[in-house]
């Protein structure tokens, strides 16, 4: 008989076993209006670092360059307000160490409007990593958003969504993907 792998396979599955039988069904999903909701924004559009951006801001490598790359800041936007501008590099917001543009995206997901965020920043002509308190701002949600699909995301989170499903007497999906796997 094979042995199954041990590592997260073993707990992920684990995990969805141990907690309580509810389920959200598709009717609590279509309930969940989007019309005045509205989701956390950060006011930037970013890419990954090239080698000599990586290089000049002394980035960590992992499975790839750390830090996501300021193209556009907007004008009143979160970013800039905490004075991030084109060149900078987000290299991590809250508990979240930052590889892509998926990971800010989930990284919004899972907050709210007007919630404080400490960020991790490298400006355009540094290689110092710095901290800096933003706050989110908020725009309209849309279907694109996935604004009523998503309640957590990342590894940083793990441990919470399984403390708080575990008091509602829900089950989790757990999915992994990006740079952490």
């Amino acid at each position: 008989m094979n042995e199954p792998p041990v590592g997260i396979p073993v707990f992920v599955t684990a995990v969805l076993l141990a907690l309580a039988p509810a389920c959200a069904s598709a009717q609590e999903t279509k309930r969940s209006p989007l019309k005045n909701a509205k989701v956390a924004f950060l006011g930037v559009e970013t890419r990954a670092p090239s080698g000599a951006e990586a290089k000049k801001h002394a980035l960590p490598m992992a499975v790839r360059w750390q830090g996501q790359v300021v193209t556009e800041a907007k004008a009143k936007g979160p970013a800039a307000a905490a004075g991030l501008s084109p060149g900078g590099v987000i290299m991590k917001l809250g508990a979240n160490t930052i590889f892509s543009r998926d990971d800010i995206a989930d990284f919004l997901r899972t907050n709210r409007p007007g919630e404080k965020v400490v960020a991790e920043i490298v400006r355009g002509r540094s290689s110092k990593c710095e901290k800096v308190t933003l706050i989110l701002g908020g725009r309209k949600a849309d279907r694109s958003s996935g604004a009523s699909f998503w309640q957590y995301a990342g590894l940083p989170q793990l441990k919470t969504v399984l403390v708080k499903s575990k008091k509602d007497k829900q089950r989790i999906l757990v999915g992994l993907s990006g740079a952490e796997t």
